[in-house]
């Protein structure tokens, strides 16, 4: 018997896969439901519409992100490159050890304009990648340059993202990766004491 919980737990999970892979147009309430082997109702019942189900798979792909790939970035027990190279390695993981692309970049692109309650979520991602950035990179550069250079980062890392999308190889953030230490390595040109 499941609890309404585990059928939370699946249906996110299936969900989220489905979102990735697919994108939320593709994807239907139908689909999810014969997939978790519940009756479409079900879904309803916990998450109450399309749209309600994908804020909560953005949520919990930012909590995952959050806790498990952007803290290493905040981990001051280790020195800014290896805090880079931890934090690449998990986005690496992540985004290579599931079908798909990244959800935020999907739902940006295809429905941040058609569905307003996906903004704030989509624009929190984003921003929590440069913060996340940013935190290494003020161990090398001013705060000003290492808000630039974390802008740039982060748009680098969406492109190659969707390149990997494309050509079905991880390569570009491999390459992006080695990219981002040499930034750690260069440090600013105007580097505060």
């Amino acid at each position: 018997m499941w609890t309404t919980d585990n059928q939370a737990k699946q249906i996110l999970a299936v969900a989220t896969s489905l979102f990735r892979s697919d994108g939320y147009a593709a994807t239907d309430i139908e689909e999810i439901s014969a997939r978790c082997s519940v009756v479409p109702q079900e879904i309803y019942d916990i998450f109450e519409n399309k749209a309600m189900l994908a804020l909560a798979v953005m949520d919990y792909i930012q909590n995952l992100f959050d806790t498990q790939i952007l803290n290493y970035a905040y981990d001051k027990q280790v020195s800014a490159h290896e805090r880079m190279t931890n934090l690449n390695k998990a986005i690496e993981a992540y985004f290579t050890n599931s079908k798909g692309g990244c959800i935020f970049i999907n739902f940006g692109i295809e429905q941040m304009h058609r569905e307003p309650i996906f903004v704030e979520p989509i624009k929190r991602y984003f921003l929590s990648l440069k913060e996340a950035y940013t935190a290494i990179l003020l161990d090398r550069y001013g705060a000003e340059e290492a808000l630039e250079i974390a802008d740039t980062l982060v748009a680098d890392l969406q492109g190659a993202l969707i390149m990997v999308r494309i050509n079905g190889d991880i390569w570009p953030i491999q390459r992006l990766t080695d990219r981002f230490q040499v930034h750690l390595q260069q440090g600013g040109s105007n580097r505060e004491s």
